[in-house]
């Protein structure tokens, strides 16, 4: 069969007396994502004991099996048994490993977790969301992270990290010269003094080209920080402010040459000029490719078969016409291609 098929192994709420998963037609075939719903659920079986072989079976499966590259899991079943699991990752294959919604009421469980990431050397992903993860635990995603090699994307969205987090997050990318991507979507990180020093750290990672800091109610000290790490930040390329509450906060954010994409949706950004001061100074700019404006107060009221006649978004592409670089802004999601020339 073909390497890139798809086996998605989920609950079916059908087999009441054996395990679900037939293992070996598993075996005989290769695909890249495995999908994990609620698969040791204990509505699924008559009895404790086959909930326990079938977890079984799928460690010995998953420690034998070297085509899986993405491994999913949603099912909290697995908590009981998480140290199997972990133990199983370390020497796996997966590059793509997605946790969601696996809250741990033991400290142990999500140290574990990080502690792979010490001998792991095919893991390139790691998606970690609403995984309960908070400062007291993240010390131990430090231990992990120094040291690896291979991880270039890591999601905590919707975490508890903030302050002391902020710090941790901050001397693992001083060291970590591989992670690509660090998506702290929805966690509270807006703490003046603590986020600043974040930004500070930044300044001397040389790997981290997108930085994703969506749903965190930042201000306008939070943007100066940004502002001061975009002055002398050589790497990063990609910015996502969506739906921060920047609102007047805008003013002082400054773009540097190395950025490419800037998304700045879902803002109270009421007062117009400050969008308009933000544009202008991008006419110098030669980096911004893509920029995202769109769902802000100045243009809420906007029908989009009226935008031609709307004054601002008129302003608004006098103004994107000066910027050489960019490819597109988008307004109200619609993209105004080569920004309409």
């Amino acid at each position: 069969m073909s390497s890139y098929k798809k086996y998605i192994i989920k609950d079916l709420n059908v087999c009441k007396t054996k395990d679900l998963i037939d293992y070996k037609r598993l075996k005989e075939n290769e695909f890249i994502n495995l999908y994990i719903n609620n698969m040791f659920s204990f509505n699924n079986y008559k009895n404790e004991d086959n909930v326990k072989i079938n977890y079984n079976k799928f460690i010995e499966f998953l420690k034998n099996n070297y085509n899986i590259n993405s491994l999913i899991l949603f099912s909290k079943d697995l908590q009981s048994n998480f140290y199997i699991l972990i133990d199983c990752l370390i020497n796996s294959n997966i590059s793509n490993l997605y946790f969601y919604n696996l809250i741990f009421d033991d400290f142990n469980d999500i140290t574990m977790l990080f502690e792979i990431l010490k001998f792991n050397t095919s893991l390139i992903k790691l998606d970690l969301i609403n995984m309960n993860i908070t400062n007291d635990n993240i010390s131990s995603l430090y231990n992990g992270l120094i040291n690896n090699k291979t991880l270039t994307y890591l999601n905590l969205t919707n975490n508890y990290i903030n302050k002391e987090g902020l710090i941790i997050l901050g001397k693992i990318l001083e060291k970590n010269n591989t992670l690509n991507t660090l998506d702290l979507t929805n966690n509270k990180i807006n703490d003046n003094e603590y986020f600043d020093k974040f930004c500070e750290s930044l300044i001397k990672n040389k790997s981290l080209t997108e930085l994703i800091l969506c749903k965190n109610n930042m201000n306008m000290f939070n943007i100066k920080s940004l502002t001061k790490m975009l002055k002398y930040n050589q790497s990063l390329t990609d910015l996502n402010l969506e739906n921060t509450n920047i609102n007047d906060g805008i003013k002082y954010l400054e773009i540097n040459n190395n950025l490419i994409s800037l998304n700045i949706s879902n803002n109270n950004i009421i007062y117009f000029e400050n969008l308009i001061n933000l544009l202008k100074q991008l006419e110098y700019n030669t980096s911004l490719t893509s920029f995202n404006i769109s769902n802000n107060f100045i243009l809420h009221n906007d029908d989009i078969f009226h935008t031609y006649r709307n004054e601002n978004v008129r302003r608004i592409k006098d103004y994107v016409k000066l910027i050489k670089s960019l490819d597109y802004i988008l307004i109200n999601n619609i993209i105004l291609i080569n920004v309409l020339y």
